[in-house]
């Protein structure tokens, strides 16, 4: 009987330390399932602050890419006009950079911002190549500055174009352009 009672002693005390050990292991798991529901809570609430911020911003977005898109293609247009006129373009540049550069794209802050560096030294790389059109150098400073002013706009269509459609791209392939690239032209003499 003594050997019955000290197993009987040993299965209660058994059967207490695997109800103990599950108990134990239940209550981790629930802490951890409950972390990891209050980490998805956190960055579900994130993402729904980040869509909401970008749903206020695309009507603004929108409105600065087509501004940008209107003064890229009156630089292009302007690129040859007269000193007067070029400022003008400059000056109202600066003035939509002013109030709407933080609603860019950062690719098309960087391209508009290099266009209109271009534009503004343009006059100056046209100096130069006049005087000294078969030197290879001016001739690709004067077409690298050029082309970065006719293709803006078309770059600027793609950037919106990619942006609606949720895809984020960096600028360094012209093929992804819509707008095919006209024939350069030389500046006349």
């Amino acid at each position: 009987m003594e050997l019955q009672f000290l197993i009987l002693v040993f299965q209660v005390v058994t059967g207490f330390l695997v109800l103990y050990g599950a108990m134990r292991i239940k209550s981790e798991l629930k802490l951890d399932r409950d972390k990891l529901h209050r980490e998805f809570e956190d960055r579900w609430n994130d993402l729904k602050r980040q869509d909401k911020f970008r749903l206020a911003a695309l009507d603004k977005r929108m409105e600065a890419h087509q501004k940008a898109f209107a003064l890229a293609r009156k630089m292009f247009s302007n690129v040859h006009s007269s000193s007067d006129k070029k400022m003008a373009v400059t000056k109202e540049c600066q003035q939509f950079i002013d109030t709407y550069v933080l609603y860019l794209t950062e690719d098309a802050r960087e391209s508009f911002w290099q266009a209109l560096h271009n534009f503004d030294v343009y006059e100056v790389f046209l100096s130069v190549w006049r005087d000294e059109p078969k030197d290879e150098e001016n001739n690709k400073t004067l077409d690298e500055a050029f082309n970065t002013i006719r293709d803006l706009p078309a770059k600027l269509v793609s950037i919106v174009d990619h942006e609606s459609l949720g895809r984020v791209y960096s600028l360094k392939s012209d093929s992804l352009t819509p707008i095919p690239p006209k024939q350069k032209k030389r500046p006349k003499q």
